[in-house]
């Protein structure tokens, strides 16, 4: 990670049947305007509130003088994993 500070904070629930970024309280939504000279640096939090094991991606798509087209934000060439256990047991629980 990066030792810039975010400029925009994004969270992303992976438990709805169709995630969508959504922008932080107090954060401006969509669409966003950067350039080499006032880049935008997202911080995006993923959530999961049910067991599971969830792979994904974010698309990013952009227009830029007339073009445009989509860049993948992963990691490395991998899908970002969030694996969240299942229900914990009830009561006391000696390890």
């Amino acid at each position: 990670m990066s030792d810039a500070n975010p400029d925009t904070r994004l969270t992303v629930d992976l438990n709805a049947s169709t995630p969508r970024l959504e922008p932080a309280e107090g954060v401006p939504d969509f669409p966003y305007t950067v350039s080499p000279d006032d880049p935008e640096i997202f911080e995006l939090r993923a959530a999961l509130d049910t067991p599971g094991d969830v792979k994904w991606r974010v698309g990013v798509h952009w227009v830029c003088h007339g073009e445009s087209g989509v860049v993948i934000a992963d990691n490395k060439g991998q899908p970002f994993r969030l694996v969240s256990p299942g229900p914990r047991p009830a009561g006391n629980v000696t390890p």
